[in-house]
Formats: C-alpha cells, structure tokens, sequence
C-alpha cells in the first residue's frame, strides 16, 4: 500500500499494489517514472483509490505513452490521470495508447 508519495518505476512486481486511502495527501503511480515510458507490471491488483494520481508520460513523437499492467484494475472515482508530453508532434487522429491493462 502506498499512502503519500510516488510509486514508479519499470519491472515486475509479485503482489497487490493499492495507491491512496481515499481521502490523504494521495499518492503517484508513474510507470517509468520521471518521464520515461517502460512499463510497470503487477502480477495482482492494481487500485487507485480517489485520492490517487497516474501520472501518465507521453511521447508523441514516438506515439508511445507509459503503461501499468494488472491482474485486476480497480479505479474508484476521484482518481485522476495526468498526461504529460515529453515530445512534439502531433498525433494522428485515432491513435491509441494504451495506459493501463488489466489482464
């Protein structure tokens, strides 16, 4: 459980993740984190609870966004996601990114 802070990063992680309690400071999943676009996996649960953020990295000159994956995604409502553009370009109309995944 993260309670405040960022959650970031690429990789693989075994168990559940929960960002926010619902009504703290908040909490940040930034999957490759800090700008960069890899992927963050999760073999469980994934929940954003209303007081957490996505902080979603886009690079439009790559058509490429950062992606969280899991088994099972939970997304109750106050959760907001926040898409940053690191590149130029404009996308060509029906582009899709994909964000998150729940396998």
């Amino acid at each position: 459980m993260v309670t405040a802070g960022i959650f970031g990063g690429t990789g693989t992680i075994a168990g559940p993740v929960s960002l926010g309690i619902g009504n703290g400071p908040g909490a940040v999943l930034d999957p490759g984190f800090g700008g960069a676009t890899g992927p963050l996996v999760t073999q469980s649960a994934l929940t954003m609870n209303a007081d957490s953020k996505y902080q979603c990295q886009l690079n439009s000159d790559l058509s490429k966004a950062s992606e969280a994956s899991a088994n099972g995604v939970v997304i109750l409502p106050g959760a907001t996601l926040i898409a940053a553009d690191s590149g130029t370009a404009a996308l060509p109309p029906g582009t899709v990114l994909t964000v998150i995944r729940n396998t």
